[in-house]
């Protein structure tokens, strides 16, 4: 893996854990993030499962397994 790509995910895991701190989960914000994330990088996908206080309070998939397929992740 890339060092700017692990970068990159560690800032998002850092910007998902302060959604995860405010109680409750705004969604729209987590797909903002998620949006520009999947756009900056040119990933065609990805989940996110939030854990507080070992209880997932938010998951979700965002787009697809592969560029030109339409596969739902």
């Amino acid at each position: 893996m890339r060092k700017p790509l692990i970068l990159t995910v560690s800032i998002l895991a850092t910007a998902l854990a302060a959604l995860a701190q405010q109680p409750p989960i705004d969604p729209a914000a987590v797909d903002r993030i998620m949006t520009t994330a999947l756009e900056t990088w040119r990933i065609p996908g990805a989940s996110v499962a939030i854990v507080k206080d070992d209880r997932i309070v938010y998951v979700k998939a965002y787009g697809t397994k592969e560029i030109g397929r339409n596969d739902p992740v």
